[in-house]
């Protein structure tokens, strides 16, 4: 597992985790942010964020794939 500090100044601050595990078809990774915003609008963005959070990690995932498959 690895936990860093992340701070985009004027927008938000927090930590993220990437805890991966080792599975029979590859390895599974769980990525969490624990995010606060800093200022209203920030909020709004983060909101927004939160709710597509599984579709940003799907498009993580592809990206990785697609680059592996070059391999």
């Amino acid at each position: 597992m690895v936990r860093y500090a992340r701070v985009a100044p004027g927008e938000d601050a927090g930590t993220v985790t990437v805890a991966c595990t080792a599975e029979d078809a590859g390895t599974k990774v769980e990525v969490t942010y624990d995010l606060t915003a800093l200022t209203p609008e920030a909020a709004t963005e983060l909101r927004l964020f939160a709710n597509d959070y599984d579709a940003y990690i799907d498009g993580w995932r592809r990206r990785i794939e697609a680059l592996l498959a070059q391999e």
